[in-house]
């Protein structure tokens, strides 16, 4: 009889175990849609806790759960781009504008003074 020759596989990128359904490719942590539906708490937790997952549907990714980024503002205010206002309201206004005429106003706005 022949004997099939075995040709070696390059060794894989990816490595589970049998005891759990977490699988890594790379860096990316993948779960499956069995363990998605079934234990989808402690899933979002994980994503929660900051882990970014590719979904699996008979080992083909279907979905990539990541967290949410912070918002613009919560990024700007965490940087120092940005500062929170220090007090609340309209400013008061200094002088009274609402008796001015057009041609007054223009000329407070250009900085002339009469």
């Amino acid at each position: 009889m022949w004997a099939a020759a075995r040709i070696p596989t390059p060794p894989s990128t990816t490595s589970c175990t049998r005891t759990s359904t977490h699988c890594y490719r790379g860096s990316m942590a993948t779960v499956t849609r069995t363990e998605l539906n079934q234990q989808t708490a402690r899933v979002l937790a994980r994503v929660q806790a900051g882990e970014e997952l590719t979904v699996t549907d008979r080992g083909r990714p279907i979905a990539r759960i990541a967290p949410i980024e912070p918002d613009r503002r919560a990024r700007r205010l965490a940087s120092g781009a940005l500062r929170p206002a220090v007090e609340s309201g309209v400013p008061p206004i200094g002088s009274p504008i609402r008796e001015w005429t057009t041609e007054q106003m223009l000329e407070d706005m250009r900085g002339e003074e009469e």
